[in-house]
């Protein structure tokens, strides 16, 4: 039905990172996506020094954005060694996945 894949920072021992999550399109609106990411967060929580989990979202990607937001993830003000650029007026990181690709950098603290 879906999956969600996390892993630690390899710069930053501090944070975990979700990197990708998917649903099938017929089961997508059955809250799994929830679901999946409450699962890699409760993980991430179980790792000791773990204290923040970041993931990037595509700007215009509005129900990943209320996801995230329900869970209790933040826009961040950009990252470090990053070019920024803002996007619906919030800073986004530019380029993030190739030109125009920009990604906003949301975090949740543990």
């Amino acid at each position: 039905m879906g999956y969600v894949f996390g892993m630690r920072s390899q710069n930053n021992p501090e944070e975990g990172w979700i990197r990708q999550i998917a649903v099938l399109k017929k089961y997508e609106g059955r809250g799994i996506a929830k679901t999946l990411q409450k699962l890699c967060i409760e993980a991430f929580k179980s790792m000791r020094g773990v204290r923040y989990v970041g993931l990037s979202v595509e700007p215009g990607n509005k129900p990943a954005l209320c996801l995230y937001k329900s869970l209790g993830f933040k826009i961040a003000e950009g990252e470090l060694g990053f070019e920024t650029v803002t996007v619906n007026g919030k800073l986004a990181i530019k380029d993030y996945y190739g030109p125009g690709e920009h990604r906003f950098i949301m975090k949740k603290e543990l």
